[in-house]
Order: structure tokens, then sequence, then C-alpha cells
């Protein structure tokens, strides 16, 4: 199994450290791709739990959660189901997370399996009916925790009652990491101090027009990572079948921006369905290519503005795109004349 990176949101997992070994439950709440499920791993590790993941979805059935009869032979065995595998794993002794993904995609009735277990009614144990067997299964308080994760802002999510939220002790929003905290992500993930200086403005850009209704999505931390596992896996391969024994400073950052082009139809609402999106998605790439003039690699010399000003400016571009109120075409041109090459 490969190592764990270090998770680098240091305020968010220090107070989510001490809300883990104070309250039983917990319900962490931000935008997609923050870093919610990667924390829950953190704190399994750190303090020695297991975890027993739920991934829920619009379609779940009763069966997903509790478990199901299974045919084997010419006999038929029953199968728990992660909710009671959790319960019977804290029953025998074992410290367990059962970590719900994605929670407010759960439809109401298995919501309510969800309500009925984290129970108040038994001072020492949880208590769960599975009405597909009729058994009953109680786990020690001090062997169960119900951990919960919910992506907001999100298409296909729905608001949770108020009998589920009352029942999670601590509410802990999970913010994008502070810039200089995602940079040492992506420093983890092997990227050069400017790649990941690039990519982080890059988002922070994308974030800001996200916030001004200019973009369907933004740019999130896990985007970020992914951009960075791409660079490795091309990387990998060009070793691997001999055409390189490595990618030189100028060829790694034309994959990182290659990479980005196949995202920006996403952020700009092309698979949404945005009637802007092509527009979008060519100032989200001129955006790029100004950005990437200005790069400082460690072969060129400082040049160009500062970042926060870079970025003022460059949102503007997308901005304007979003409005309808310029044709690209002719800056299109005029920048990629001046611009790197990203041939890859």
């Amino acid at each position: 199994m490969a190592e764990l990176k270090q998770y680098r949101n240091e305020s968010i997992l220090r107070d989510a450290s001490l809300y883990f070994l104070g309250a039983p439950t917990m319900l962490l709440f931000g935008p997609p791709g923050s870093g919610k499920t990667f924390l829950v791993r953190h704190l399994a590790r750190q303090h020695g739990w297991r975890i027993r993941m739920v991934t829920c979805k619009e379609s779940m059935r009763d069966e997903d959660f509790l478990g199901v009869l299974l045919l084997d032979g010419g006999s038929t065995r029953w199968v728990d189901g992660p909710l009671a595998q959790a319960f019977r794993g804290a029953a025998e002794g074992e410290k367990v997370i059962l970590f719900l993904d994605e929670v407010n995609r759960m439809p109401p009735k298995q919501l309510n399996i969800l309500i009925e277990a984290i129970n108040d009614y038994d001072d020492e144990h949880f208590v769960l009916y599975n009405h597909l067997t009729g058994e009953t299964l109680q786990a020690p308080k001090g062997n169960l925790k119900f951990v919960a994760a919910a992506n907001i802002g999100q298409i296909g999510t729905s608001d949770l009652p108020e009998a589920l939220l009352d029942r999670f002790v601590i509410h802990l929003h999970v913010p994008y990491p502070a810039p200089e905290e995602e940079r040492k992500i992506l420093a983890d993930w092997g990227l050069e101090e400017h790649e990941a200086k690039f990519l982080v403005d890059f988002a922070l850009a994308t974030r800001e027009l996200y916030a001004k209704g200019d973009l369907d999505f933004p740019l999130s931390t896990r985007m970020l990572v992914r951009v960075a596992q791409g660079l490795a896996t091309w990387e990998e391969e060009a070793k691997r079948s001999g055409k390189s024994e490595g990618f030189s400073p100028s060829k790694r950052i034309s994959a990182i921006c290659k990479f980005l082009e196949g995202i920006f139809p996403y952020l700009a609402g092309g698979t949404a369905g945005n009637p802007e999106w092509s527009e979008r998605t060519e100032a989200l790439r001129q955006m790029m290519l100004t950005m990437l003039a200005e790069l400082q690699t460690p072969k060129e010399a400082p040049r160009g503005k500062p970042s926060h000003e870079r970025s003022k400016h460059d949102t503007t571009d997308v901005t304007r795109a979003s409005d309808a109120k310029r044709s690209p075409g002719r800056t299109a041109r005029k920048r990629a004349r001046r611009g790197p090459d990203l041939t890859f």
C-alpha cells in the first residue's frame, strides 16, 4: 500500500483532531475537492481507527447500507453492508469510523436508517436494527464514530434533514488549503517550486471567477493533485518507452499546461451545458498563457507583474468572455504568437 501523504491544511487538522477525540459524530462540509476524505483518512491513521466507508448516491438501496443475501452454490449466505460491518466490528472491540462520503446525496429512506442508528436512547451503545435480517446490533459508543462529508454548492445534492444535522455534534467547515499549503501539497507530489506556484496562482484565479459567477466550477485542490499525478505518469511513460530520460523544465511546464487545457471545458461549464463554455475555455487558455509568459523558471530572469496583479487583470478577461462582451479571436492570435509552445 502506498504511503499516505501528509495532510497539509494544518489549522483544520488541529481542530479536527480535537473534535475527533471528544465527539462521537462529526460532519465535514466544504467545496468539492478540498480534502475532506483525505482528512478522514489522516485522522484514522493518526489515531489508529479503521474506516468503513459508504459512498452515498441517489440510487442507494437498503442493501448497500445494511447487507445483502447472496447465492453461493446451492445455498445462500448473508454479507454485511458497511453499516452492519461497522457495528459488528465495534462490538468485537475494534475502533471503527463509519465514513459517509457525500452524505447529502443519500436518499431519504437510507437517511432514516442513519438517523435511527445515531441514537440517543442508550447512553453506552449505538443500536442498529437490521430489518433485512431481523437482527439488532449494538456497538459501544467508545468504539464507533460517525463521520460524514457533504459537498456544498454541488449539482445532485439535497438539504439534510434537521433530525440528522442535530445528531452530528461537530460541524466543521473544510475550505481549500491556504496557498502556501497547497504549494506544499503539490511539492509532496513531485512538483518544483515554480510549477506549484504557477498552478496554485491559476487555481486562485479560477476560484475568484467562480465566486463572481463567471465560471461554473473552480479548480479544486483535488484537481491540482491530479495534474501533478498526470505529469508524473507522462514522464514515467516517456522513460519507460525510451523516448526520454526525464522532462526538461520547459517540457514539464508544457505538460502541466496541456493537462490544464483538458480541464478547462469542465470549469467553463461545457459538460453542464453552459452556452458560453467555448468562449470561457478560450479565455481561460489566454489567462494561462499570460501567467505562463510571466513565470520565472529556474533558467529565466524575473519579469512581469506580481502574481496578485496578474490574477486580477486576467480574471477580468474571463469575466468579459462570460458576459459575451469580447471576441477572443484577435487576442488569442496575438498572445499565441508570443506565447510558449504548448506542443506535447
